[in-house]
């Protein structure tokens, strides 16, 4: 054999490798996308998906397993090539998507935080140089947890402390802002006790050792068909040094209660100071407070406020959610009196607004008559903007945004497959939803009567009860029932 059809049939060969090669990845790569596709897509767009890959595929096998056309392989091999590429780019995006999906749900468990402060001007950096100083906590508060990290410290962290007892919270916050002692612990669930105490105790301090404790919940929720049968979703909305799943005050307590079948959805806000009856200690409490106790504590609390059954929690950090807005092209939310936030005025009506604008929004409170009334109604505009976006096609334009933006920020113990669902429900009818809104109300008073903090006078909201007993036939009527 000639020197020149040695060299054609080695290349023959190269080409030949290179083509089954090409082939078998762009067919390995097209299944498993087609996999991921299934987990979010509608059936009737999954099977839309599947053909356009297999029709693709089919012809790629045969013109370049058609010898008589060099030319035409040559082009198919940089098509099939290029293909290939965008469909691996694509299986990472739809892989990392439905990776978020499964880390924000299925929440079974809670985090206590604990934390060890000091001012923010000592030159403290790190546990070891509190070495033989004073650390103070309060014995008769989370002492098991409190027991476990002081353990901790000195058994794998191998410094000694020398603790001091003070009698309470307010105490232990003095202790360290006046100096009577190097460094205090506690946890992260009380900080805001704390901040009533002392409204500049963050920025006063640091946090310079933390550790974490995971708890598994036990608390039975029943479960529903979400795309057939009306649900309630107890949202909590928090904002912690830790995880999401810090155990910490509630902040933002809302029920969502979502019919799929009218495409309704009820907001109904709790103001965070409701003066309720814990429902593990039969004593009353700051509804905000129930939070310290845990995530399972406020579901009860509220199911026996209301009477209702809650099917779901998510907990939010609402600093954080906030940047879902930027990451679907900011939200439209309506203003229902004129108002300047974050050095934005906004009018009476609807008004474009961006991450940042919609944050200083939900927050503000000290510029209505009503205060923190107002500023729930606030936060459910927001929500209800969002909302609207995120049904609309914007969610599937901006699906991996919208869910980089809330891993971490975000998190239920809905199964992923129940809001895989809901997703493809959503993008297979696109239909547009009637949201609406309501809100608890009361009466502002004091109280000495609160479970968490026993003897300090501490403004709460005594419940006005015909809006408790309006609440709950609202959420009656948008279930069906």
């Amino acid at each position: 054999m000639s020197r020149r059809k040695q060299n054609q049939t080695n290349k023959k060969k190269t080409l030949h490798i290179f083509d089954i090669a090409l082939i078998s990845i762009q067919f390995v790569l097209s299944i498993f996308l087609a996999y991921l596709a299934k987990k979010v897509l509608p059936m009737k767009y999954w099977l839309i998906v599947v053909a356009i890959f297999l029709v693709l595929w089919l012809l790629v096998f045969f013109v370049l397993r058609n010898k008589k056309n060099s030319a035409k392989q040559m082009w198919l091999r940089l098509v099939s090539l290029v293909l290939s590429i965008l469909i691996g780019v694509g299986s990472v995006f739809a892989y990392k998507g439905v990776s978020v999906l499964n880390n924000i749900t299925g929440g079974k468990y809670q985090t206590q935080v604990i934390s060890v402060v000091v001012l923010k001007d000592s030159s403290y950096q790190k546990i070891k140089d509190l070495e033989n100083k004073s650390l103070g906590y309060v014995s008769a508060i989370d002492t098991d947890n409190i027991n476990k990290a002081i353990d901790n410290i000195g058994t794998k962290d191998k410094t000694t402390l020398t603790k001091t007892n003070y009698s309470d919270l307010s105490q232990l916050q003095k202790a360290l802002v006046n100096k009577e002692c190097d460094a205090i612990i506690f946890n992260e669930a009380y900080r805001g006790i704390i901040e009533e105490f002392n409204g500049d105790f963050s920025n006063q301090t640091r946090v310079i050792y933390q550790y974490e404790i995971k708890e598994t919940l036990n608390k039975n929720t029943s479960t529903v068909n979400v795309t057939k049968d009306a649900f309630n979703v107890y949202i909590s909305g928090i904002d912690t040094y830790g995880p999401v799943s810090t155990v910490s005050r509630s902040d933002v307590n809302m029920i969502m209660t979502v019919n799929p079948k009218t495409k309704q959805i009820l907001l109904t806000s709790i103001p965070r100071d409701y003066h309720v009856t814990l429902a593990s200690f039969n004593a009353r409490d700051k509804l905000t407070h129930s939070g310290i106790y845990g995530i399972e504590e406020t579901m009860s609390t509220v199911e026996n406020l209301l009477n209702i059954d809650l099917n779901y929690y998510m907990r939010v950090n609402f600093t954080s959610l906030i940047t879902m807005v930027d990451a679907v092209g900011g939200i439209n939310v309506n203003v229902d009196q004129a108002v300047t936030v974050g050095g934005h005025t906004l009018s009476v009506g609807s008004n474009y607004m961006d991450g940042e604008t919609a944050l200083a929004f939900s927050r503000e409170r000290y510029s209505y008559a009503d205060g923190d009334r107002h500023r729930v109604r606030n936060q459910q505009a927001v929500l209800t903007g969002l909302l609207n976006k995120l049904m609309s096609a914007s969610m599937i334009t901006n699906y991996n945004s919208i869910l980089n933006s809330v891993s971490g920020a975000f998190e239920t113990n809905m199964e992923s497959g129940d809001l895989q669902k809901l997703i493809q429900m959503q993008i297979d009818d696109m239909s547009s939803w009637d949201i609406e809104q309501i809100s608890l109300d009361g009466s502002g008073s004091t109280s000495t009567n609160c479970y968490s903090m026993p003897g300090y006078e501490l403004y709460v909201m005594d419940p006005d009860q015909s809006t408790v007993t309006a609440a709950k036939q609202k959420i009656d009527a948008v279930e069906g029932r």
